[in-house]
């Protein structure tokens, strides 16, 4: 039995937005988490950072356009968080993006938008379809 030919690249709707995410009070919006460089003798995810990155900047562009959220008013710059500690992003051997919504009012779990969200993200550049 096959497993299927393996993805070009991963985004992932990750998180809970009715969760405090560690952001100021009034912070809201999403943000692309893309990995940052992590070399040493465990994992070399070098070959996917700048696809990665080009895949969060084309995700932002796509996804704020597709559910008509704003990008995120405290993490990252321009929509877009690299991050260091997350097993997922960074010891990935695709590029991969995860999309966070980062609202911590509660009002984006009953937003439309969460429930529509998955579609915009698997419908974007780069993405598989579902099979």
């Amino acid at each position: 039995m096959s497993a299927g030919p393996l993805p070009t690249s991963l985004i992932v709707l990750r998180g809970n937005p009715g969760r405090a995410s560690g952001g100021p009070p009034g912070g809201y919006g999403f943000a692309a988490l893309v990995p940052e460089l992590v070399r040493n003798k465990w994992a070399d995810n070098s070959s996917i950072i700048g696809p990665s990155h080009r895949l969060g900047h084309t995700m932002v562009r796509h996804f704020a356009s597709a559910t008509g959220q704003p990008v995120s008013t405290y993490l990252g710059a321009g929509g877009i968080q690299p991050r260091n500690d997350l097993a997922g992003l960074n010891l990935s051997l695709v590029p991969k993006v995860f999309i966070e919504p980062v609202r911590r009012d509660g009002a984006a779990a009953r937003s439309p938008w969460r429930l529509t969200s998955a579609v915009p993200a698997a419908s974007a550049p780069g993405c598989l379809p579902a099979s």
